[in-house]
């Protein structure tokens, strides 16, 4: 069935702007062949209308643009539409009604046979067919009547925008489903033009890779070349665009590293794509990969002699020709699609977006999705580089370029989910200095208390001797009760300032003579906590209080000849000896610290030394990773025999990978004859990432 869609204007090329054609969803076939003809001349009218004003706001932005930008001659014309007068107008839209009414009659009737068979009501809808299975662009619902071209028969006409009418088909010979594109007919009217899109389509269909959707055959019938395809399952890529505008980038590189491997594939036979878009992007289901399509059918462009369907490429707008980095600026013009829900380009008109495509630059990724990988991005604004030059030197370089990023990207992912690791060198002085800590300190913890109880000691011993001194200077008053004498002996003794408290009674326990007058005439009652490490029998020892205000009271008998006359209680304060105990403490662990300190410095610089050599070994590795077997690190000294063992078994597996690679009959030029070291300085193997 012809295309019998006649658009009110022609439609901006859809990988940069506008919005799909609106045709697609309009209903061309009316209920009867008067108001058809009354449907189609109003088109025609509206379209003769609309071309005129397009055309004459092409003129218009053309003749603003700077001499340098302007599109070149007879770029602007190719993508107007032909202009028609009233009487062709008319004249086209009843031929067109005449056989659109012979089709709907036989329609029609094929529809009520149907209808009486299976016993539906009259008028029922039917269904629609569709294609590429689930998700896939749905059929037109009026069904058009069987018919036969070039050995297949048409079942229905898929609605999914494009220059070329596309058909889900039947091979009348092997049975099997297909989908059949017609290529445009304005373009097979001129000879010349038809067998450069039929000699592009069948160097299409020899392409065989699995990421290109394959061509089955190329043939031509009544006048018009048509390409058949198979009828794939799954989704385009338009359809996933349309449910999620702003795709991940793991997504987006999963089906961005096929596209050019595929495209780097045709390019090497070739074969120039000239219409990446994501119509024509089939994602197979269950993540069974992704296959381009519209090989063969958009063939047009400068250098081809075939006129272009519109401006696409910057360079078709300056009149240059297009060749194969016009499809890798197509790509990243997607992949800016895919990763920020928006195309690069925007236009109402054709001559609009020639104006942006030769002059203005898309908003930067880094402001449109500030989250993308620096990777990712370098690579999409490479290929969206004005001047062919700029971007990649080959569509395999720049699938080479997509590895890299993918690599890169997931090498950081993986980064981050694993726990992070300390260099070897920071685990070493970390483990010796507080091993060394640890030491010095379970040291100190024992030294530390043994020095503070000699002290503590020591400090009894002298207030004991302090108060035998004051029991035998007082026994004869105390004898004699001459306890004004006593009050006097105490009052000296508290001046030394030595002493806390001083504290004398008689034998019954009656204070007689204290440094504090209120306690004098009181019984003594003797209070605190027993301290039993520092008394001596007949002596015992409390302490009353905290902290530096605590406390040591230490009781001595008074005798004369022997006999107890009553009792001396001396009391000191700690305070002296606790801050020497915290003296102490802070010496050692200070002396601790400084020799684990000093010891982690020693491990740090002592590990260095030691990683050196296996990081350019690491290096070296990734090297051999990457394909080069020229690296070689036994030469020179190394800094211990087991790192001179490493480079030479490294060198040796190099020398090995290279012969391998050169193929067997390789001369030795270029590979050492044996593992020896190399006559130059050691060399540190170049790696993509440097490892810290």
């Amino acid at each position: 069935m012809p295309d019998h869609r006649t658009p009110a204007a022609p439609p901006v090329p859809l990988l940069y702007g506008g919005t799909p054609d609106a045709a697609d969803d309009t209903p061309l076939i009316t209920p009867s062949e008067e108001e058809m003809a009354q449907h189609l001349a109003a088109q025609l009218t509206a379209a003769q209308r609309e071309a005129e004003q397009a055309r004459a706001k092409d003129e218009a932005a053309a003749a603003a643009m700077p001499a340098g930008t302007r599109p070149a001659e007879g770029a602007l014309a190719a993508a107007a539409p032909a202009v028609v007068t009233p009487g062709e107008a008319a004249a086209q839209a009843a031929a067109l009604a005449a056989e659109l009414a012979a089709e709907l009659a036989a329609l029609g009737a094929a529809r009520r046979d149907a209808q009486a068979a299976s016993g539906a009501a009259p008028g029922a809808a039917s269904s629609a067919l569709p294609w590429q299975g689930t998700g896939a662009a749905r059929a037109s619902t009026a069904e058009p009547p069987p018919r036969q071209l070039g050995g297949y028969s048409l079942k229905a006409r898929i609605q999914r925008g494009g220059s070329t009418p596309a058909y889900r088909a039947q091979d009348a010979q092997g049975g099997r489903e297909v989908v059949l594109q017609l290529l445009v007919a304005a373009r097979c009217e001129d000879d010349v033009v038809r067998d450069r899109l039929l000699a592009g389509a069948r160097a299409a269909a020899r392409l065989s890779h699995p990421h290109i959707v394959p061509i089955r055959a190329v043939a031509e019938a009544e006048g018009r070349p048509f390409i058949v395809t198979d009828l794939g399952e799954g989704q385009t890529l338009a359809q996933r665009l349309e449910e999620h505008p702003r795709l991940p980038v793991q997504e987006v590189l999963a089906i961005a590293l096929p596209l050019a491997r595929a495209l780097a594939h045709a390019h090497e036979h070739g074969v120039v794509h000239r219409d990446v878009h994501a119509r024509h992007v089939l994602l197979l289901p269950e993540g069974r990969g992704v296959q381009l399509g519209g090989f063969g059918v958009v063939q047009g462009g400068s250098g081809s002699g075939i006129p272009p369907l519109g401006p696409t490429w910057p360079e078709q707008v300056r009149g240059e020709a297009v060749g194969s980095p016009g499809d890798q600026f197509l790509l990243g013009a997607l992949m800016y699609e895919m990763l920020t829900g928006r195309r690069p380009f925007h236009g109402d008109s054709p001559a609009a977006v020639a104006l942006n495509l030769g002059q203005e630059e898309p908003p930067p990724l880094i402001q449109v999705r500030p989250d993308l990988p620096a990777p990712l991005r370098r690579v999409v604004d490479r290929c969206l580089a004005k001047q062919p030059a700029q971007r990649y030197e080959s569509t395999q370089a720049l699938a080479s370029a997509l590895l890299r990023a993918q690599d890169e990207i997931n090498a950081k992912a993986s980064q981050q989910q694993q726990p992070r690791r300390l260099p070897l060198r920071v685990q070493a002085a970390l483990a010796t200095g507080g091993l060394a800590a640890a030491l010095l300190g379970l040291s100190a913890s024992l030294v530390v208390p043994a020095l503070q109880g000699a002290a503590a000691t020591q400090a009894a011993a002298q207030a004991r001797a302090t108060a035998a001194v004051v029991a035998a200077q007082a026994a004869s008053q105390v004898l004699t009760e001459e306890w004004p004498a006593v009050e006097q002996q105490v009052q000296d003794a508290m001046r030394s300032g030595s002493l806390s408290s001083l504290v004398v009674t008689d034998a019954a326990g009656t204070v007689r003579a204290a440094s504090q007058p209120a306690l004098v005439g009181q019984a003594y009652a003797a209070s605190g906590q027993a301290v039993p490490a520092l008394a001596v029998a007949g002596s015992p020892v409390h302490r009353l209080g905290s902290g530096d205000g605590a406390v040591l009271v230490f009781e001595t008998p008074v005798l004369y000849q022997g006999k107890p006359l009553g009792r001396v209680m001396l009391g000191i304060t700690e305070a002296p000896q606790q801050q020497w105990a915290r003296q102490a403490w802070l010496l050692v662990l200070g002396a601790a610290g400084a020799v684990a300190l000093g010891l982690a410095l020693a491990a740090y610089l002592l590990a260095g030394w030691v990683t050196r050599p296996l990081r350019t070994l690491a290096d070296g590795l990734a090297d051999i990773g990457q394909g080069r077997f020229d690296q070689r690190l036994s030469a020179g000294r190394w800094p211990f025999s087991e790192a001179a063992d490493a480079a030479q078994s490294f060198d040796a597996m190099a020398q090995a990978l290279a012969r391998r690679d050169a193929g067997p009959g390789a001369g030795a030029a270029g590979v050492n004859a044996s593992p020896g070291p190399a006559p130059a300085t050691p060399k540190t193997a170049s790696s993509p990432a440097k490892r810290k």
